[in-house]
């Protein structure tokens, strides 16, 4: 019990120390329209989506967000209660990173030899500290959905039906956090029904009572039912994106992700090149990917913002061949012993089947297949729902691999550890640099354009956005050419800006460029680096090492009225 406490002790207090030096972070990104919705809360707490919402190419009602408003309904109760400054917030939604902490460390416990260091190792990857340095749902998502599963875990091995009453309801939670967390249920049915207790598949009844709750909510209040719309809005948005290319491209993008954004990139091939089979597959996989980097470099001259380098090729090839030998190492590990546990679990019948392993690699495939084409994906914050089941198998097989070779584990783990500790906090310093952009434009700059007798308009969302109509800027809306002669619009290259119509831009001219440098050569989202940390759009590696400007603010005049 001691080496319990001490573990929540030194899990909360990494917490806190990874979380303070950002805490005045600018609102980023998607921060924006959940920031949208707790505001319309604090009016109306009852229709969180009752108010119209831009946002990029999107208008009208603010259900188009399609996310669930949990997140939002805690800060809008921190809004009430402290106010709606950027620590005020940070500082509120420490709580999710301890939680999912903690939670993540119970889980280890039950699944691997050491739970400790794993979970410092969850808590310090690039995907989680940048995510968690913003109030998008992600984390908070993910902590519900820990929470959910440990505590349905212990119930279930326990046959503790308290606690599974409240892993169920957590899992609710999860959905009402973020929608893919809905993955959460056919889980913890499988986790049952692998322990031979298929009647404790019963408490998943408690989430899907609690999304038909609140899909009743949004039909009688809202006019919509967000989950009837989700997954059809998803599906079209791939369609719309280019059909089966945009798979390939989560796909591609996904692995690149997961190399470069997880654990620190040289640990997915060491300790497992000890086996010499595995050479066989590294070959492999670099040499597929060393022909995609050759494709990409070509066909990328194409490309909006420009032709890769051959240093950003080097490190997608380095993140996609890595990440890829390791899924393939546990395909190639595990193999063997996935067609028992099949034929256990169809038959309910006890076999040599290690029903722990098998409850983690159907997460790990499951969670990875969902997001590199089902529904998710396309994004490094879509990661963080990989993370656990990552983590989990990485450490397994990882641990096999220690006792196999005589290796010793605690050294490793602890470099481990340090090395992706180091990467997330340069990354996270990076895409803190770049949030600041939008902030200090909107405080700073924009107003030198502004006077008396005009209007300041302005093409862009992401925290841009947020900051431009807290300053009272008024976004241009789509398809419209109301601006006057004598008025200004600022146009953010990044943020998937709107374009301005062909009336209107026949009406306009270019005044300047205002551009931001960054003081760490490390670009998070950037097409001109090719980093691509929130959506692949951007490019196909999580992020890029480049001193391209970290933002362009093209500035326009008009000069003619209609």
């Amino acid at each position: 019990m001691a080496s319990e406490k001490s573990a929540i002790l030194i899990i909360t207090l990494l917490s806190i120390i990874l979380s303070l030096p950002f805490i005045s972070k600018p609102y980023h990104v998607d921060d924006t329209p959940f920031m949208y919705v707790a505001e319309q809360i604090t009016k109306d707490p009852l229709r969180p989506y009752s108010f119209n919402f831009e946002w990029s190419s999107q208008s009208g009602q603010a259900s188009h967000i399609d996310d669930t408003p949990l997140v939002s309904y805690y800060a809008a109760l921190i809004f009430v209660l402290f106010g709606k400054s950027e620590i005020t917030v940070h500082l509120s939604f420490i709580i999710f990173k301890i939680l999912a902490g903690i939670s993540f460390y119970f889980l280890a416990k039950k699944f691997l030899i050491n739970a400790l260091i794993p979970t410092l190792i969850m808590v310090s990857t690039p995907t989680y500290l940048v995510m968690s340095h913003n109030i998008m749902p992600d984390v908070p998502m993910i902590s519900m959905f820990l929470l959910a599963t440990a505590l349905f875990i212990y119930g279930t091995d326990k046959s503790n039906h308290k606690l599974m009453f409240l892993g169920g309801f957590a899992a609710g939670l999860a959905y009402l956090t973020k929608p893919n967390a809905i993955v959460i249920i056919p889980l913890l049915a499988l986790y049952a029904i692998l322990k031979k207790k298929p009647r404790y598949t019963a408490y998943t009844l408690v989430p899907i009572a609690m999304i038909t709750l609140f899909s009743i909510h949004n039909y009688f209040f809202q006019n919509d039912v967000l989950i009837l719309g989700y997954i059809p809005f998803l599906f079209q948005l791939k369609q719309s994106a280019g059909g089966m290319e945009i798979y390939v491209a989560y796909f591609i993008a996904n692995l690149s992700y997961i190399g470069g954004a997880t654990i620190f990139t040289f640990f997915f091939l060491y300790p497992f090149l000890y086996k010499k089979r595995n050479w066989m597959l590294l070959a492999a996989c670099v040499s597929i990917t060393v022909v995609m980097a050759f494709l990409l470099y070509q066909v990328s001259e194409n490309f909006i913002s420009g032709q890769y380098t051959i240093p950003q090729l080097m490190m997608f090839t380095v993140f996609v061949a890595s990440s890829a030998f390791f899924i393939l190492a546990v395909i190639a590990e595990y193999c063997n012993k996935i067609t028992p546990c099949i034929k256990s679990t169809l038959s309910f019948r006890n076999s040599r089947c290690d029903s722990n392993t098998f409850f983690l690699l159907i997460w790990f495939f499951g969670v990875y297949i969902f997001n590199s084409g089902f529904i998710s994906g396309g994004s490094v914050k879509y990661n963080t729902l990989f993370l656990p089941p990552l983590v989990l198998v990485y450490m397994k097989l990882f641990d096999k691999y220690a006792e196999r070779y005589k290796l010793k584990k605690i050294p490793i783990l602890l470099i481990m550890l340090f090395a992706t500790m180091a990467t997330g906090i340069v990354v996270a310093l990076a895409d803190f640099n770049f949030a600041t952009v939008y902030k200090d434009f909107a405080y700073n700059v924009a107003d030198k354009y502004k006077s008396s007798n005009n209007t300041v308009w302005f093409l862009g969302h992401y925290g841009f956005q947020y900051y431009m109509e807290n300053k009272n800027y008024k976004v241009l809306l789509i398809g419209s050419n109301e601006p006057k002669k004598g008025d200004i619009i600022a146009k953010a290259r990044i943020p998937s800006p709107r374009k301005m119509i062909s009336e209107l831009k026949k009406r306009t001219v270019l005044l300047e460029t205002v551009s931001y440098d960054g003081s760490l050569p490390i670009r998070t989202q950037n097409g001109r680096a090719h980093a691509g940390f929130y959506t692949y759009g951007g490019g196909f590696l999580p992020y890029s090492i480049s001193d391209a400007k970290l933002e362009n603010f093209d500035i326009y005049l008009v000069v003619t009225d209609h």
